[in-house]
């Protein structure tokens, strides 16, 4: 006598994790589980004829509003996976920033590097400089920073410097071709993965008062985005415009529209933005112009 053969323990689980992901799929999408079966039992009625009147047609439409809140859900999904996608590629994006940082030894990687030159004398021989740059740490228990500034001319004055709105001290300072270093405080100790900003504030005399002159932003840090603006005073905007960019295998020049200088509040300004400038690279936008009294 053949005794029945009861399935082995490893084919019923592989049964019963079928069964569970088929019921899960079926709970998710009822809505068109629902309407497929309601559309395939009102046609097998209609062709029965057994719908009278207006009963088919309005069978109809209630099967179509099924289908119509399960298109609705299916594309909310879809929104919702592609704003995870974009926190995704700003994650990604700022991991590549992290792994290049760590790979040059650096304290920390810049997210975003804004400097502005304000000239605000007609003749140029005042001008203000303000730079903020929003910094993140790759390395635990950094208490200072070293920064630098400098000019081939003129001279500047009234350094101030600010980390997250906190004026800053500056631990010590060595001047050396032309460019001062300050080693400054960040005022506590800073870890891994935070942010802070470090802003810097100068007034420069008698550096813009030539006929040609220019300004440049120097990123030897890994940066994600350099943002430069230059304000001339009212009236006095420039006649023509150049971009050089030096890297460690060279430099090129190339001149830049007028047309992207635009008026701010009666003044011409410039705004230029450099994504993911080179390490080590210089960014120099000079101008000509006929400078005022």
């Amino acid at each position: 006598i053949l005794s029945p053969v009861s399935p082995r323990p490893e084919a019923q689980k592989g049964i019963a994790k079928k069964a569970s992901a088929a019921g899960k799929w079926a709970l998710e999408n009822a809505d068109v589980v629902i309407a497929c079966g309601l559309g395939l039992v009102f046609a097998i009625l209609g062709l029965a004829n057994v719908f009278k009147g207006d009963a088919l047609p309005e069978a109809t439409l209630a099967v179509l509003s099924l289908l119509a809140l399960a298109l609705t859900r299916e594309r909310l999904l879809r929104e919702k996976a592609g704003g995870r996608l974009d926190d995704l590629d700003a994650a990604i994006g700022d991991l590549n920033q992290t792994v290049h940082a760590l790979h040059a030894g650096n304290q920390y990687h810049v997210v975003s590097h804004q400097a502005t030159w304000d000239i605000t004398a007609a003749d140029g021989t005042v001008a203000y400089a303000h730079r903020a740059k929003r910094l993140k740490l790759d390395q635990n228990n950094v208490l200072a920073v070293l920064d630098y500034t400098g000019s081939t001319t003129g001279a500047e004055e009234d350094v101030e410097y600010t980390v997250d709105a906190r004026p800053a001290e500056v631990l010590t300072e060595h001047d050396e071709y032309g460019t001062r270093y300050r080693l400054v405080s960040l005022g506590r100790l800073y870890r891994r993965d935070e942010e802070l900003v470090l802003v810097v504030k100068r007034t420069l005399r008698d550096v813009f008062d030539d006929p040609v002159n220019s300004v440049s932003a120097q990123t030897d840090d890994v940066t994600a985005l350099l943002q430069l603006t230059i304000m001339w005073p009212q009236g006095l905007g420039p006649t023509a415009l150049r971009l050089t960019r030096t890297t460690m295998t060279g430099m090129s020049t190339q001149s830049l529209p007028l047309e992207l200088v635009r008026p701010e509040k009666g003044r011409p300004v410039l705004h230029f933005d450099v994504p993911e400038p080179e390490p080590g690279s210089r960014t120099t936008i000079a101008w000509d112009w006929q400078k005022g009294a």
